[in-house]
């Protein structure tokens, strides 16, 4: 699965996975470390973790946050 990006649209290729609504992908960083869980319009989302220094979470929706549409979860 490949990300083409140009004029339009971004396109998602190859799989046979198709989106038919607007997408918006949210990339989180939180300032503080000790986060549990990010939920972003009351849905979680994806936490990646990619050494104990960098770590973010990713979610997926059909329009973009603000500040008060993500919530936080400490540990």
């Amino acid at each position: 699965m490949e990300w083409e990006i140009g004029i339009g649209d971004p396109e998602l290729t190859g799989g046979g996975s198709f989106i038919f609504e607007p997408l918006i992908v949210n990339v989180i960083i939180p300032k503080e470390k000790a986060v549990k869980e990010v939920k972003v319009f009351g849905e979680g989302a994806k936490r990646v973790r990619y050494s104990d220094d960098i770590e973010y979470w990713i979610s997926f929706t059909e329009k973009s946050p603000n500040s008060l549409d993500v919530e936080y979860d400490l540990l």
